[in-house]
């Protein structure tokens, strides 16, 4: 079973895919996937010289990921060629991966995770099982961006290429709510995977 995560940013989705984890689910985290792609895959980096030039490595050969970021953010052309560059190989990634979980779990219920911030925006939907988006009301995902040292701008800058959480809410399989309390989090995390691991123990 493939499971996509989401959420919108400041919602939660990596507290959600740590507690995952400590349920015994492998959660894999596409931005990971991505900046591993960025330093090692030579088609990737490839990509990054065509799109960005002389600026999109540092001087040892690591990726200029501030430098990198902003200019992708601030031109919707760029943007959309880093992720044709990069996206393919994150998809190959967690692709594969699951195969190898399956291939190791003897016919019994297998699963992976796979958290990405733009699971509905990039329709990538259709390539999961399931999708479990994290929300929470909006003074709280605000007050998180500001604590992370976003200023309104940046914060309004990078909203304006995801939905609204509740429009993720809405497209999700199953929504976890998450205002803070990681316990309750906890407990709809370990509900949720209760009720798939029996889903698939009745699937013909």
């Amino acid at each position: 079973m493939k499971i996509g995560l989401t959420g919108g940013m400041g919602c939660g989705k990596s507290a959600a895919g740590a507690i995952f984890r400590e349920l015994g689910l492998e959660v894999l985290d596409a931005d990971a996937l991505a900046r591993r792609a960025l330093s090692e895959n030579p088609k990737v980096r490839a990509g990054l010289s065509e799109i960005f030039g002389g600026r999109a490595f540092l001087p040892d050969g690591s990726p200029n990921r501030p430098e990198i970021a902003r200019m992708a953010f601030s031109d919707r052309e760029k943007l959309a060629a880093l992720e044709a560059a990069v996206h393919p190989a994150v998809r190959e990634a967690w692709t594969q991966r699951a195969r190898e979980i399956q291939n190791a779990s003897g016919g019994g219920f297998s699963a992976l995770a796979v958290e990405i911030p733009l699971l509905f925006e990039k329709g990538l939907e259709k390539r999961f099982d399931i999708c479990i988006t994290v929300f929470c009301s909006e003074a709280t995902r605000l007050g998180r961006l500001r604590k992370r040292g976003m200023s309104p701008e940046e914060i309004g800058a990078r909203d304006a290429f995801q939905l609204p959480p509740l429009e993720k809410v809405r497209l999700a399989s199953v929504a976890l709510f998450n205002e803070g309390d990681l316990d309750f989090l906890r407990r709809q995390a370990a509900l949720t995977l209760l009720n798939l691991k029996n889903r698939w123990t009745k699937t013909p």
